[in-house]
């Protein structure tokens, strides 16, 4: 959980400083799949017609989670990431990639982070967030490389 956490803040503070991250997300979501690997999901129930499930380590319980839109294997995952990041079309401002794709693809980033952080770090309620933030925001700049990035901290007295 360690060097997820170090894989993690070397995205943030990468993506803080201006630099586009795909492949910092990509080793990220890779760790948190190797850590995920074992762990199998149990089901949690059903809602609106869709099946969610849960993962357990020990007391701590994860968020439910859609398993059809969870790539859980390392490589499938790598090879939907690159292909996802080779079909960017910024003079179009568009992915050339169908959106179930990008839709499975993203949330399995995001979730399999946010899974390891709910079952190891509980406490770190903010870490998956700012991964999501860097995430999205790499996503965006690949896409939208014109428009500048800037970054919003909220100070006690109001936005900095």
């Amino acid at each position: 959980m360690r060097e997820l956490h170090c894989l993690q803040a070397n995205a943030a503070g990468a993506y803080r400083r201006g630099a586009a991250v795909p492949n910092q997300i990509e080793h990220v979501v890779d760790h948190s799949l190797t850590l995920l690997k074992e762990i199998r999901p149990e089901p949690l129930g059903t809602c609106d017609g869709k099946e969610y499930h849960f993962f357990r380590a020990g007391t701590n319980a994860s968020r439910p989670v859609r398993l059809p839109l969870l790539i859980r294997n390392s490589e499938l995952f790598r090879q939907g990431w690159y292909a996802f990041h080779r079909s960017a079309r910024p003079e179009e401002r568009r992915y050339d990639l169908p959106c179930d794709e990008i839709d499975t693809l993203l949330y399995s980033a995001s979730m399999a982070f946010a899974i390891c952080y709910d079952l190891w770090k509980p406490a770190s309620r903010k870490t998956p967030g700012t991964f999501f933030e860097v995430m999205l925001g790499t996503v965006m700049q690949s896409v939208l490389p014109s428009l500048a990035r800037i970054s919003h901290r909220v100070a006690d007295s109001g936005v900095e």
